[in-house]
């Protein structure tokens, strides 16, 4: 199995956005250590919870401070930009970093979609197809069997090649695993009922959970996050 990372740069509370990237940089270096395989950066904007907003500036760094890990975009949100200027930033990065920079472009070579929509735009022109589990943990089998059975070779590849991106919590222990598990639970419940912010602390989670409050979560929300559990 290759592991690789998409990195969201978390700003966890009572910190700064300053900080989550000086985090970014710390876990880029880790990963590399530890032999993965990419390392991607998000890109969000107009978020009080997620610092990376720029991932063609990270990549630049991240590629700096790391040996041998592929990095690039999970992915550049082309609609903003003009397609041009993006592909002579990573034009620009490869020539910097040879055979290291991937460009995954969101929405729109590694297209990230979290629909069948976008796994069948990947198969159309014969890219790769990375689904964002994260976003929608329903419908990735389907959304991977629609690309393969309609992929269309492509001079950049030859056969399909597929992935998911999921949430991943790691720690020594399930326990730990489990209370770390319930910050994102609770940033992402925030997420969907319009409450924007930084990243839970574990103390903030277990006062929620002790206030017995996350039972009156929306039926909407609840839903998500119980398929994110068990997806």
């Amino acid at each position: 199995m290759i592991l690789s990372v998409l990195d969201q740069s978390p700003i966890r509370s009572g910190g700064t956005a300053a900080q989550a990237i000086q985090e970014t940089l710390q876990l880029a270096e880790l990963a590399d250590r530890l032999g993965y395989h990419r390392y991607w950066l998000a890109e969000h904007h107009s978020s009080g919870g997620l610092a990376g907003s720029a991932p063609e500036v990270l990549i630049g760094q991240v590629a700096s401070r790391t040996s041998r890990i592929r990095v690039g975009s999970g992915g550049v949100m082309l609609s903003h930009y003009s397609a041009l200027k993006v592909a002579e930033n990573f034009r620009v990065l490869e020539a910097l970093f040879p055979g290291r920079i991937d460009l995954g472009i969101g929405r729109a070579l590694w297209i990230l979609g979290s629909s069948g929509e976008g796994a069948l735009l990947a198969a159309h022109f014969g890219t790769a197809f990375s689904y964002a589990h994260f976003i929608n943990a329903e419908g990735g089998t389907e959304a991977a069997r629609a690309y393969r059975e309609s992929f269309r070779p492509s001079p950049r590849l030859a056969a399909p090649q597929a992935s998911v991106v999921a949430f991943v919590i790691c720690a020594d222990t399930e326990e730990q695993a489990e209370r770390l598990a319930r910050c994102r639970d609770l940033f992402i419940t925030r997420l969907y009922t319009g409450r924007f912010g930084p990243f839970p602390s574990v103390e903030e989670a277990a006062a929620c959970s002790a206030r017995r409050s996350w039972p009156s979560w929306p039926m909407r929300a609840r839903a998500r996050w119980q398929a994110r559990r068990t997806g």
